[in-house]
């Protein structure tokens, strides 16, 4: 009789068994490292990383902790080749969060996951927002399958699962005391600044440090801590939180205005692309007509993207701090610029009306009409001249011509870039080229028309669009090509035309942000007595933008408090 090798006798099978699970935990691991190295940019077998034991261990042993949980978890099926499927799942999961990542530089979350419908009409996007290098995952699925053929191994014991799983667990302790050992914290202190950043950083970018420290995997358990917190703690406000939102509202007065007001949200507009080159008629305007240009407009939009810049503008609130406050409180009582009309406001989109739960919010906002048309910039400007000819005060005009990928614009636009231009880059700028030619319809007709000559026009960006590595990349470009481009700074536009309220050019170049257009377009209506100013500023006012009441933080978290109790309900 043969002699019995010590693993088959430890579970009762052959070492093709171990074999096949030690190549699946190698796989789901070698994702873990790609998964970080294609996001984040950073070699995690550099020496530089492993000249600190301790920051070693807290950022690889829970992505190896993973492979063994997975490995765990798999090994309970009752064929081996479940476990490809295990394997493909996990690739989609990683190359989703990629193409998330790149386009709102955070992390897929559980809130994320209720605005998945919002991806219709929008596939081209996603599809651009992929790499071909994101196939060497399904390819790392493909090798394994490849091994796998070469073993006979049906059925799983139980017990290797069970070891797996206790070596997991093993080695995700271990990489928390690595983590409370190179921060010299505890693990409360520890979970702080790895929740805390489960939301946007007020620079209003997110490296997503808890998947950047630990796995995927690892950071929906933070998520959870925090979701669990965070509900724990927000229907019941605190004597200081009503105190410190009293503070903000006046008295109740029923302040409307009479005056037209034209809204224009442009699609990703950053502020150093109104230049003669990309917007030459919008550019002209500025330079011809009296207007106030805000170049220094932070973004503040966060899961909700667009839609967040239009709560912003319209509500003179910030959005909620995970997930999208479009879908998550669509019922909420809101303040609103629109509702303070003695007419009809209506607001024109160019995408289908269930977008960004868009048929709810505009009702919210105070819009008595929604008008879907198509993404023709030229056709979204004569429609707002329509409506303010037939007795509309108040028109919200959103474009989409220069929305991710660009396809759309640049392939109508006629501007002619040099061909070594970055590739992204020129297509921004053909789309907003042809953007542009859309709304000099609207700013064309401005002079010749009685009507539009005594309407107040906003313009300006629902939020940025590059990220930090094609700034740089493109600044070089830039500079070699001889192209003064401030395209370093992410910044949106402000500008507004107001004949009756504006007399002059007018620049401000100091940093503001977006929640500061909402009181400024109440000022200029005359609505300084309306019970809600917003958490921002008047730009108009000098002596208020040097000295706010509060920091950006603290308008965060007391429009997330109003926001999530519904305070206006009450």
């Amino acid at each position: 009789m043969s002699k019995q090798h010590p693993l088959t006798h430890f579970c009762g099978y052959k070492p093709s068994l171990w074999l096949l699970t030690t190549i699946f935990c190698i796989s789901i691991i070698a994702k873990n490292l790609l998964f970080h190295q294609f996001c984040f940019y950073e070699n995690l077998l550099s020496a530089a990383l492993w000249n600190t034991p301790f920051v070693a261990g807290a950022v690889l042993l829970p992505k190896i902790s993973v492979g063994l949980l997975l490995d765990g978890i798999v090994l309970l099926t009752p064929r081996k080749y479940w476990t490809i499927v295990f394997s493909f799942i996990f690739d989609i999961w990683c190359i989703a969060n990629l193409a998330y990542y790149r386009s709102t530089a955070s992390m897929i979350d559980i809130a994320t996951l209720s605005m998945v419908d919002n991806m219709k009409g929008f596939w081209d996007s996603v599809w651009f927002l992929l790499s071909w290098k994101d196939l060497t995952f399904p390819c790392i699925t493909l090798l394994y399958t490849l091994l796998l053929c070469l073993f006979n191994t049906r059925k799983i014991n139980w017990k290797i699962s069970i070891l797996m799983l206790l070596l997991a667990y093993g080695i995700t302790l271990l990489g928390l005391f690595c983590m409370t050992k190179r921060w010299d914290r505890n693990f409360d202190m520890c979970y702080e600044p790895l929740s805390k950043h489960m939301r946007r950083t007020l620079s209003g970018v997110d490296y997503t440090l808890n998947v950047r420290e630990t796995s995927l995997i690892h950071s929906w358990g933070f998520m959870l801590l925090d979701m669990i917190e965070s509900e724990q703690s927000k229907h019941d406000l605190t004597p200081q939180d009503h105190q410190d939102i009293a503070a903000l509202i006046g008295e109740d007065t029923p302040t409307t205005f009479d005056e037209k007001l034209v809204i224009i949200l442009v699609e990703s507009l950053e502020d150093w692309a109104i230049n003669p080159t990309s917007m030459p008629n919008l550019y002209h305007f500025l330079k011809t007509h009296p207007t106030l240009w805000a170049h220094k407009i932070s973004k503040q939009t966060e899961n909700g993207a667009s839609s967040d810049g239009q709560l912003i503008i319209n509500t003179g609130l910030l959005p909620i701090s995970r997930g999208a406050t479009c879908y998550l409180f669509p019922a909420n009582k809101y303040p609103s610029i629109a509702s303070r009309t003695t007419s009809q406001a209506a607001t024109i989109i160019p995408h289908e009306i269930t977008v960004w739960n868009q048929h709810h919010l505009s009702k919210a906002w105070g819009y008595d009409t929604t008008i879907v048309r198509t993404p023709n910039d030229s056709l979204l400007a004569t429609q707002t001249i329509h409506l303010l000819h037939h007795g509309y005060q108040m028109v919200q005009l959103i474009t989409l011509s220069s929305h991710i990928p660009f396809t759309y614009g640049a392939s109508r636009s006629s501007l002619q870039l040099p061909e070594s231009m970055p590739r992204f880059m020129a297509d921004y700028m053909k789309s907003l080229h042809y953007a542009d030619a859309g709304l000099s319809v609207l700013l064309n007709a401005i002079d010749s028309d009685s009507i539009l000559q005594h309407t107040t026009f906003v313009i300006t960006g629902d939020h940025t669009i590059f990220y930090p590595d094609q700034r740089t990349e493109y600044k070089s470009y830039c500079t070699n090509a001889g192209m003064n481009y401030e395209i370093t700074e992410a910044y949106c536009p402000l500008i507004i035309y107001s004949p009756k309220h504006i007399t002059q050019h007018l620049e401000i170049t100091d940093v503001n942000y977006q929640m500061d257009i909402y009181p400024t377009i109440m000022s200029l209506m005359g609505c300084e007595s309306y019970f809600w100013q917003g958490v921002g500023v008047n730009l108009l006012d000098q002596e208020a933008r040097h000295n706010r009441r509060f920091n950006e933080r603290e308008a965060y978290r007391l429009s997330d408090i109003i926001i999530r109790s519904n305070y206006f309900e009450q």
